[in-house]
């Protein structure tokens, strides 16, 4: 038995899971990618912890043509932080506008919350002396696919500021 089916399934079969166990541990698996992916990606707190603070973003990003003055872009920063990040050899600062997803955040939070319940409940059946039906949850790989999609049009935004060496 393979330590994940152990782990989000206890002793059940594939008999007791109508023949959905390998396709829920393949979605259970891209669920465990999709999070340690979010939540490698330390730049913010980094940031943050080194000194270079966050702050606030105006609520539009937008670039006008030089002549005309016409609006060319203009892109919804308001649900965003910015921070900035130093690389120490080439001395290069960006700050970094990222924006908030709350719609896929949300869902991630809900198929986490999913996981620990199909853990606890697992267990906590396991030592009730009565035998009692446990309601636990398939996880299908389409729904972790629409679930974790971005829903926003940018990801992220970057200006960098590099020094200027003149011999000094």
């Amino acid at each position: 038995m393979p330590a994940i089916q152990y782990l989000f399934y206890g002793l059940l079969t594939d008999d007791k899971l109508s023949g959905q166990l390998m396709e829920s541990l393949n979605a259970i698996r891209k669920i465990l990618k999709i999070i340690s992916s979010d939540i490698s990606d330390r730049k913010e707190y980094n940031s943050y912890k080194h000194g270079f603070r966050i702050f606030p973003v105006n609520s539009f990003f937008s670039i006008h043509d030089h002549k005309t003055g016409d609006e060319m872009i203009k892109w919804d920063v308001k649900d965003s932080m910015s921070f900035m990040e130093k690389n120490e050899k080439t001395g290069q600062i960006d700050v970094v506008t990222k924006l908030f997803d709350t719609q896929r955040d949300h869902n991630m939070t809900i198929m986490c919350n999913n996981l620990i319940s199909n853990i606890i409940l697992i267990r906590r059946s396991s030592y009730q002396e009565v035998e009692q039906k446990v309601c636990i949850v398939i996880f299908k790989t389409e729904d972790v696919d629409k679930l974790s999609k971005p829903n926003v049009k940018i990801q992220d935004l970057k200006m960098s500021m590099i020094p200027i060496n003149n011999g000094n």
